[in-house]
């Protein structure tokens, strides 16, 4: 992927995960445009990129949305992205890449994984040597129920961003080379 659609579609995601949030808010959750732009870009573009992608992505993820009051803690989610981008990786070898429906499971599986990992980080944080601890009020299952909920809506966004996303393919330099 080149860096100036990257970061055009990047900021694109980012606009309409805080610009429409309160719009297709439902049941205290919104769907991540940005989950399902690093996971499409994960399904159909070479996995370097879109590991870098994922970085970027979950940096943002971070800084948009932290459960922590006061000044936001990079990492959860930027790891998270990151696993889930590569297990949208490994599986992606014995899949039709050019569906939507296919961009629907795989932001299912990589975002399963994404919010699983961002939530074990955030529980674990303050047990032994790491500083720190959970924000207040934090219940791991509540907070798990939570980003599946979230999960599910931006699995259902990846139909709509799925489509303008495969017809923005050639621009985003995606068919270009395959690792």
């Amino acid at each position: 992927m080149s860096l100036v659609p990257a970061a055009i579609l990047t900021l694109a995601a980012v606009l309409l995960q805080e610009g429409l949030e309160p719009w297709w808010r439902l049941g205290g959750v919104a769907p991540e445009p940005l989950l399902v732009l690093v996971m499409y870009a994960a399904l159909v573009g070479p996995a370097v990129p879109a590991v870098r992608l994922a970085v970027v992505g979950g940096l943002l993820a971070d800084l948009l949305g932290s459960p922590f009051e006061g000044p936001a803690i990079a990492g959860p989610r930027t790891l998270g992205y990151v696993v889930g981008a590569y297990a949208v990786v490994l599986a992606r070898g014995s899949l039709f890449r050019g569906s939507v429906v296919t961009l629907v499971l795989m932001v299912l599986l990589g975002g399963f994984f994404a919010e699983l990992v961002a939530t074990s980080l955030v529980t674990l944080r303050g047990l032994g040597p790491l500083p720190g601890g959970p924000p207040l009020g934090w219940v791991p299952s509540r907070e798990l129920r939570h980003r599946v909920g979230r999960l599910l809506l931006s699995a259902a966004a990846a139909v709509p961003l799925g489509l303008v996303l495969f017809a923005l393919r050639r621009w985003s330099g995606l068919e270009r080379g395959r690792e």
